[in-house]
C-alpha cells in the first residue's frame, strides 16, 4: 500500500517484501534520523533496503509491542516533508 499526498509518495506498507515475512512500514525521513532511531530503537526501526541512504526510515509492525507514537511520529514528519505547504499550514491549524 502506498502512502502519497498529491501523487508524491511519502512512505508505504510492506507485507512480506521479497518473502521476508515481515510487516513493515517505510518512510522519507530527514537525514540522518533514521540512524539515529535504529541506534535508539533496533527492534523497532530498521534501515529500508535501497533507500536508507536516501534518509526512508523503515519500522517494523509485527513486534511484539509496537510504539504507535514512535510510528506516528515518523510518519507525520514524512507526510510534512512531502505535503504542500498549503495542506502542511491545514495540519498545523488544528
Amino acid at each position: 500500500m502506498s502512502l502519497e499526498v498529491r501523487g508524491k509518495r511519502f512512505g508505504w506498507m510492506l507485507d512480506d517484501h521479497q518473502g521476508d515475512g515481515r510487516l513493515a512500514l517505510n518512510c522519507r525521513g530527514p537525514s540522518g534520523a533514521n540512524k539515529m532511531l535504529v541506534a535508539a530503537e533496533p527492534e523497532l526501526f530498521h534501515l529500508p533496503r535501497y533507500l536508507w541512504h536516501r534518509g526512508w526510515i523503515g519500522a517494523w509492525l509485527d513486534i511484539g509491542k509496537v510504539d504507535w507514537s514512535a510510528v506516528d511520529a515518523v510518519l507525520t514528519d514524512a507526510y510534512r516533508m512531502t505535503a504542500p505547504r498549503s495542506l502542511v499550514a491545514q495540519m498545523n491549524a488544528v
